[in-house]
């Protein structure tokens, strides 16, 4: 059908809890990858933050979990961070 809608995969819909947490994330990430770039071929830095940075909602489900893992994506051209978000977690519910 040429006007049918294209299938999408159904992604985690995440925020992050603060804009502090996410500028702490994007620092981070920075060191990391300027640290050490060949480590990060794909240019991107996944951590965990040691603390709840962030919520959301698994895909194709309701329910509400806490991020604590972020990632941090770079452009492996310039070095330069487009993208950053928090991970869900499955183990972690929001308010554990």
């Amino acid at each position: 059908m040429p006007n049918a809608a294209p299938e999408r995969k159904r992604v985690d819909a995440t925020r992050w809890a603060s804009n502090g947490d996410m500028a702490d994330a994007i620092a981070i990430a920075e060191q990391k990858y300027l640290a050490n770039p060949s480590a990060y071929r794909r240019g991107e830095v996944t951590f965990d933050m040691g603390r709840v940075v962030g919520d959301g909602y698994k895909a194709n489900t309701a329910e509400h979990m806490a991020a604590s893992t972020v990632t941090v994506r770079f452009n492996v051209t310039t070095g330069k961070p487009y993208t950053a978000y928090p991970v869900i977690e499955p183990k972690q519910k929001l308010g554990e």
